[in-house]
């Protein structure tokens, strides 16, 4: 990737992070960001949309899967390619995503159209389904804090957002962290994730 982009007079390759020290050394500021997007990188994509804002990212998904696709939509990509495209169509891509234009594969488009009529978007349903499949049982309540848990919101705003007191906020996410036996909120996270994406 990087050898073919140099090969474009008018791009170059200004780095490769494949670890999140990767990044957090890295003293390029890219105007786009190629982000090749896989379940077992989650923490690096989370450090790379902290660090830049969302509309630099240009996200190589490995299939048309709606839980990838919407996930993308939800942090504000507007970049969405698949990562078999092929290689030589890929300079003129960036090129139209560079010039501000919601570059969105054919694949990708018609997925989430589909998924328009098919039903409508419900995400909260959709990881009670998931959590069942599973055999984790939660109740509305837990599945709320489950879904801000998500969404990266931290206690004081679950606070804020839900009109709970913040010991009951810390109560409920203790809660949750034992339905699903982990321990960590970053763990969490990427279980939640990771689950997300099945669909």
């Amino acid at each position: 990737m990087i050898n073919l982009l140099n090969q474009e007079s008018d791009m170059h390759a200004a780095g490769y992070a494949e670890t999140v020290t990767d990044i957090n050394a890295a003293e390029a500021e890219p105007d786009i960001i190629l982000l090749d997007t896989e379940a077992d990188n989650v923490p690096l994509q989370d450090r790379l949309h902290r660090r830049f804002p969302a509309n630099k990212f240009l996200y190589l998904l490995p299939s048309a899967d709606i839980g990838w696709i919407v996930r993308a939509v939800e942090l504000g990509v507007t970049g969405l390619v698949l990562k078999d495209t092929e290689p030589e169509r890929l300079p003129a891509i960036i090129r139209q995503f560079y010039d501000g234009r919601y570059v969105i594969a054919g694949e990708i488009a018609k997925a989430l159209i589909s998924s328009v009529h098919e039903k409508p978007y419900d995400e909260k349903e959709r990881m009670q389904q998931l959590l069942q499949a599973k055999g984790i049982e939660v109740t509305n309540r837990d599945l709320t804090i489950l879904q801000l848990l998500y969404h990266q919101k931290t206690n004081k705003e679950i606070t804020a957002e839900l009109g709970l007191a913040e010991k009951s906020v810390r109560d409920y996410v203790s809660t949750v962290y034992k339905h699903l036996n982990i321990h960590r909120r970053k763990d969490v996270y990427q279980f939640l994730t990771e689950l997300m994406q099945k669909l």
